[in-house]
């Protein structure tokens, strides 16, 4: 739902068919320099800088079951691992719980993700990413 459908008290209902995770391929070459994965792969990640919309990391993939209450947890939870106030192995283990419980919402196996190199907190931040760069 965007802002307007809030406050309209609408609904956006998008018709199509779901694409599955095994059907996605992001190569490598396209993530931006900046990506988010250099943040999320070292124990000591860096501060988020504010940046332009990027543009959405996870195309074809369908995040209508993702609610309001996974994406504020997400970014809670990002907010305090970037701050620090929470230590890099238990926010690894979080970002991991909240990974798969999310990614079972969209109808996917987390496990799918992790074996083509995801790391959760990469996927949830792509997550939060997709739904700005939708507009949703």
């Amino acid at each position: 739902r965007r802002l307007g459908d809030f406050a309209a008290g609408t609904i956006v209902i998008r018709e199509g068919e779901d694409i599955r995770l095994q059907n996605v391929r992001v190569p490598e070459s396209s993530l931006p320099a900046s990506s988010v994965y250099s943040t999320y792969t070292t124990p000591n990640p860096q501060p988020m800088i504010s940046t332009p919309i990027r543009p959405d990391p996870l195309p074809g993939v369908s995040l209508r079951d993702v609610t309001h209450e996974d994406l504020r947890l997400i970014r809670e939870l990002l907010a305090r691992v970037h701050r620090r106030e929470i230590a890099w192995d238990r926010g690894q283990e979080l970002a991991t719980r909240m990974a798969y419980a999310v990614a079972s919402r969209m109808g996917h196996d987390f496990r799918e993700w992790q074996q083509r190199g995801w790391e959760p907190l990469v996927f949830l931040e792509s997550l939060l990413n997709a739904k700005d760069a939708r507009g949703e």
